[in-house]
């Protein structure tokens, strides 16, 4: 595999989970920046200490200075607040954009030919800040929203259907996956590659156990620092993150859902919304369009309506001089 160089901005909690899973992945070239004073560093000697017990390769280096992210192949995003530091949802934004804004423009000056993942939340919003202020191609720059509702849910659909998970499929569609606005679609979710209306018991009861399973993933998923069952709430979409970097550098074309901006896709233009998507090395190579019944849609519109709100937000909280980025 080319593993190539990432940087990864924001080495806090989920920075640096993230940069263990790339090194545990194979990617042994890593740049970990963080403004705040030691903060990279300390992480950096720590990765360094473990990769000479456990005898593997690791490059890493630290840096405060964002210009540092110049040459990376890919760039993953973590800085920011998570959304328990604050109680109010506005100023979460207000302080993230401003990051954002930041940290898009950094981009845009030295790795302009980077692939660029996203996890600071809310996520498609900041997706969306991070476009604008870097004047990057709306797909070279993507959000990796958290997936611990998808792999809560693949674990109840599993528990439920006593089959293994590794075997269940979930798509879904819309919203930051924890949310109502999240449409769950059944009918495009397999089982060993069976739809699973074929694998479900037939009549009332099986779809009833189905629903149940949907309620109790976005019950568990939904509370606060909760994620999966076990492990961080950082841990899902930090590995999402791994897959999707993996998946731009070897070209592998991976069938992913991301934060990603839609040009006339499921009928909207100009929004960043979770959709699934396929990544290569010209990242987002293109959007997958789904068939979605009445009730699909209506869902898919209300995490839409969402979206637009959150990114008109930053865009009146952001300098007018990002503002309007646009892609070359």
């Amino acid at each position: 595999m080319n593993t190539g160089v990432v940087a990864i901005v924001g080495v806090g909690h989920a920075g640096q989970i993230v940069a263990r899973l790339l090194h545990r992945a194979g990617v042994a070239r890593l740049r970990l920046i963080d403004t705040a004073i030691g903060v990279a560093a300390r992480r950096a000697e720590d990765m360094r200490r473990a990769a000479v017990v456990f005898d593997e390769t690791l490059d890493v280096a630290a840096s405060v200075d964002l210009a540092d992210m110049r040459g990376a192949d890919v760039v993953i995003v973590t800085a920011g607040l998570p959304a328990a530091s604050l109680s109010s949802s506005d100023d979460l934004l207000a302080m993230n954009a401003a990051a954002m804004t930041q940290i898009g423009q950094a981009i845009g000056q030295v790795a302009r030919d980077a692939f660029v993942l996203c996890l600071t939340g809310p996520v498609a919003a900041m997706t969306a800040r991070l476009q604008d202020a870097s004047g990057l191609a709306p797909h070279r720059i993507v959000g990796v929203p958290s997936s611990a509702f998808i792999a809560e849910l693949s674990l109840q659909i599993a528990s439920e259907l006593d089959v293994a998970v590794a075997d269940v499929q979930v798509n879904i569609i819309g919203g930051e996956f924890d949310a109502d606005d999240t449409a769950v679609l059944l009918r495009y979710s397999t089982v060993a590659g069976v739809p699973l209306p074929e694998i479900v018991p037939p009549g009332q009861s099986g779809r009833e156990r189905i629903e149940a399973a949907v309620a109790r993933a976005r019950k568990v998923a939904g509370e606060p620092g909760s994620g999966l069952r076990t492990g961080s709430a950082s841990s899902a979409p930090a590995a999402l993150a791994v897959i999707a970097a993996k998946s731009y550098l070897s070209d592998q074309k991976r069938v992913l859902t991301l934060a990603a901006r839609l040009d006339g896709d499921y009928g909207e233009r100009d929004v960043v919304v979770n959709a699934p998507v396929v990544i290569g090395r010209r990242g987002v190579e293109r959007i997958i369009g789904l068939g979605l019944d009445d009730a699909e849609r209506a869902t898919f519109a209300e995490a839409v309506a969402v979206f637009r709100r959150r990114m008109a937000l930053c865009a009146d909280m952001a300098p007018a001089s990002v503002q309007t980025g646009t892609a070359p």
